[in-house]
């Protein structure tokens, strides 16, 4: 086989692993070569059932095959173009059966980002995060974004509320900045400015841990109940 009919399968089957659902995210958290073979693999599975397709229907419409190899005397052409075929479009229903938030989350929690998921989660919840950083400094507020369809080490995104830091012996939570009335203050002066525009980004590796606030809670830790 001509090495660039060999080559369009490894590359359908990379499109497919990509634009599925189901797969995408997987395959972003995957290292190269991991990639490379589940793109060969699932290549070969859709050339067979293109190949499977042109027999089962050959013997109806042989004129088309005839018609194909008259245009297009390369052997194994028209399986090769069948695969590419139903790479592209075979990821489009499955997409409407598995949500691209599903996938994500089903990506991060097998490879163990729970950080990652807990965000997400409070993302879809408008909940507000706690993120404990190296440095020792701690931000309060609303994420943005996740960090759990990207590939590598994200960035999180985040509005703060307030900020505080985490006690090096206790690790109790301390409150010293608030910046609710700051920002909301802002927001009504007619500036133009939106929530986004107040967003800070923190590097994936600076936080130590991440957990849902609730603001009602540390007030009672506190004693302010």
């Amino acid at each position: 086989m001509d090495l660039g009919l060999f080559l369009i399968p490894a590359v359908s089957g990379y499109w497919f692993l990509t634009h599925l659902h189901l797969t995408r995210y997987g395959a972003l958290r995957d290292s190269g070569y991991h990639v490379f073979f589940r793109a060969v693999i699932t290549g070969v599975i859709l050339a067979f059932i293109a190949h499977s397709i042109i027999f089962a229907l050959n013997p109806y419409i042989p004129e088309i095959s005839e018609m194909w190899d008259t245009f297009i005397p390369i052997s194994h052409s028209g399986t090769t173009m069948l695969t590419a075929l139903l790479a592209f479009v075979l990821p489009f229903p499955g997409n409407h059966f598995y949500s691209k938030e599903r996938a994500a989350r089903r990506a991060a929690t097998e490879s163990g980002d729970l950080i990652e998921l807990l965000i997400a989660e409070s993302i879809e919840h408008q909940r507000l995060i706690e993120l404990s950083l190296r440095s020792g400094k701690s931000y309060i507020g609303f994420a943005l974004e996740s960090g759990v369809t990207r590939q590598g080490e994200a960035d999180i995104a985040l509005i703060p509320i307030a900020s505080g830091y985490r006690d090096k012996d206790t690790h109790e939570l301390k409150i010293t900045t608030n910046y609710a009335r700051v920002v909301q203050e802002s927001l009504d002066d007619s500036l133009g400015l939106v929530y986004e525009d107040f967003r800070i980004v923190i590097p994936m590796p600076e936080i130590v841990s991440a957990r849902v606030f609730h603001p009602e809670a540390y007030r009672r830790f506190q004693g302010n109940d």
